[in-house]
């Protein structure tokens, strides 16, 4: 079957940060040895990224809790778009000015992954000062 993550990659970060891996999206990935599958609720998720040691995801919103949480994480392409809209630029402007990218399918080597820290420092004035722009940008709209 053709997986939405590339799991082989996956597996080897498990293996190599010594974690287990927790899916929590669909489709299920009952027949793969070591993947635990949950559901779960938004706050279940949001619990499950505060508390994880590092995400592989290609999820918007888990990669917005990784970065708050400033937590190591990979986000990777998807294969696929939600009624024909590719969601590929959401990543772009959530990325734009930091070294995050999004790795492609193709990677099967943890040579391919493009950063193994991620300097936070910068990432978070950046969020501070989109934050700050934006609550501005409310107060006027508001007054």
């Amino acid at each position: 079957p053709k997986y939405n993550y590339p799991i082989e990659i996956i597996t080897r970060i498990a293996e190599m940060y010594n974690l287990r891996i927790l899916n929590v999206c669909l489709p299920h990935y009952d027949e793969m040895p070591g993947i635990t599958n949950l559901r779960c609720s938004p706050e279940e998720f949001i619990y499950l990224i505060h508390n994880a040691n590092l995400v592989c995801t290609n999820s918007y919103h888990g990669c917005v809790f990784s970065m708050i949480y400033n937590k190591l994480f990979y986000v990777f392409d998807r294969n696929y778009s939600i009624g024909g809209y590719s969601e590929k630029s959401r990543f772009y402007t959530l990325f734009k000015d930091t070294q995050l990218t999004a790795i492609p399918l193709s990677a099967k080597t943890i040579d391919d992954l493009p950063y193994d820290n991620i300097d936070y420092e910068h990432i978070n004035k950046i969020i501070e000062t989109r934050k700050e722009r934006s609550i501005n940008y409310l107060n006027e709209s508001l007054c």
